[in-house]
């Protein structure tokens, strides 16, 4: 999915261990100059990373787990729109109506 959402105006992409594939790497940064940050295979001798890079993995299954979040338990599903619009309608909605139901439970 990633080359689908790249543009050549990232410079950095946090991945899973799927886009650690050489191939997937090299096409990436040879059509978009972007550097791919993913986790190692196990299996896989340790590589090298800078403080920068070991920050944006740790950070990666808090941003996961919000989407796991809004989508399954507020109905943040991307297949209900059919336009721009009408995802950009859906997630309005859905964030209102979690605003809302926020402040009714500290009344």
């Amino acid at each position: 999915m990633m080359p689908a959402i790249l543009n050549e105006h990232t410079k950095v992409a946090v991945g899973d261990g799927t886009y650690n594939a050489s191939r997937m790497r090299q096409r990436i940064a040879r059509d978009y100059h972007c550097v791919v940050i993913a986790p190692v295979h196990p299996s896989q001798k340790k590589k090298i990373m800078a403080s920068w890079q070991h920050l944006l993995l740790l950070a990666r299954p808090k941003i996961e787990a919000v989407f796991d979040y809004l989508k399954e338990h507020m109905s943040m599903v991307s297949s209900f729109p059919r336009s721009v619009n009408g995802y950009f309608l859906h997630y309005v909605r859905i964030l209102l109506g979690y605003q809302i139901q926020a402040l009714g439970q500290e009344v």
